[in-house]
């Protein structure tokens, strides 16, 4: 219940997703597809988009191992990574051929083995944390991944 009443108060009324992670303590980014992500901590929402040049975020992973260390897919920018709890984002395209990312999954037990989804390339992985894709989604007849589950 806690959740649905903070999910109001995210950037405007519109929410596309939600990603938390409960360990030692509660982190929540959520994002409304226009404005990129916002994790809720002990102090709120806030919004952390700094270092992205394309806010629509379509999807979300945290790093199981590492809850600072997030990736987000976004509609037309391809994936950005970040290691400071969204403080900073870096773009991690390379192999990527189509940026237009709906869906990502981590491995929970190989953080470092990232799964995308693409609207028309299909799935690529990454196994060195993002830095580098390859296409994996060979015979799929759909290249369109809406979404992951590992």
């Amino acid at each position: 219940m806690r959740i649905r009443l903070l999910m109001r108060s995210i950037l405007g009324s519109r929410l596309l997703f939600i990603c938390i992670f409960l360990l030692s303590t509660f982190i929540a980014y959520a994002g409304n597809g226009q404005t990129g992500s916002a994790p809720y901590g002990r102090d709120g929402w806030k919004e952390v988009s700094t270092g992205s040049t394309y806010l629509c975020a379509n999807s979300l992973a945290i790093d199981p191992f590492t809850p600072t260390t997030i990736y987000a897919g976004t509609r037309y920018g391809g994936i950005f990574k970040s290691t400071d709890g969204g403080d900073g984002w870096t773009q991690v395209n390379s192999g990527l051929t189509d940026l237009r990312v709906f869906s990502l999954a981590i491995d929970p037990f190989a953080p470092t083995t990232i799964y995308a989804g693409t609207q028309y390339g299909g799935i690529f992985k990454s196994t060195n944390g993002g830095d580098s894709w390859t296409e994996v989604g060979t015979g799929l007849t759909d290249l369109s991944a809406s979404s992951l589950a590992i």
